[in-house]
């Protein structure tokens, strides 16, 4: 790689040697600079604006964020992001050499984020194409709220599950389709208690009170 040198040296058919002309004496000020070097890519990151867990989730609303750094100035690259084609910004303040690309999630997405990157450098020396084998994390877009589908109540009173005295112990049950980060029971005067996972699918939760005199 570098700047193409040359020295020219002549004479007319007398005998008479001509001036020498180099590569810094080009008469329009012309000159080639020859590169065989491909460009990489270091550094890649696949985040999400999740408040949960920003490396594994996002949902309706998130950002997706995928940065990266180029071994040398390069045009932007084209970024296929979670279906969508899209071209990185330089954030180098101009020296386009550290790249950034966003990807709001919307209705409907879901399913693991897959990306892909090309890019080449000013002469046309392809780049290798990264894609997510390059991060060590997989996130997951989910929009989908989640359901409860059995919600029950239960006591442990011997004659009948469906009553309580005192001393006797009510347990709510509860299962979701999906696993949960948490389930919060609200009370009326507006206090909360967390209920409690089963297990550690984060699908199966009770709450249990024992029931007082009075």
């Amino acid at each position: 790689s570098g700047a193409l040198s040359f020295t020219l040296t002549y004479e007319d058919l007398a005998g008479n040697a001509g001036a020498s002309v180099s590569d810094t004496d080009t008469t329009n000020n012309s000159k080639v600079t020859f590169d065989t070097t491909a460009p990489t890519l270091s550094g890649i990151q696949l985040v999400s604006t999740n408040a949960k867990d920003s490396s594994r989730y996002a949902k309706k609303d998130d950002d997706l964020i995928l940065t990266f750094t180029s071994s040398e100035a390069i045009p932007a690259p084209t970024v296929t992001f979670a279906g969508s084609s899209l071209t990185a910004e330089d954030t180098s303040s101009g020296s386009r050499t550290s790249w950034r690309v966003t990807r709001p999630v919307v209705a409907g997405d879901t399913g693991d984020v897959a990306f892909s990157i090309s890019y080449s450098d000013p002469t046309g020396n392809a780049g290798e194409s990264r894609d997510e084998s390059s991060v060590q994390n997989t996130i997951t877009m989910d929009t989908t709220a989640p359901t409860l589908p059995e919600v029950s109540l239960s006591s442990n009173n011997p004659l009948d599950t469906s009553l309580a005295k005192a001393t006797e112990t009510v347990t709510l049950t509860v299962r979701s389709h999906e696993p949960l980060h948490s389930l919060t029971l609200v009370k009326p005067d507006d206090s909360t208690k967390p209920l409690d996972p089963v297990g550690s699918e984060g699908t199966q939760w009770t709450l249990s009170k024992t029931i007082e005199t009075g």
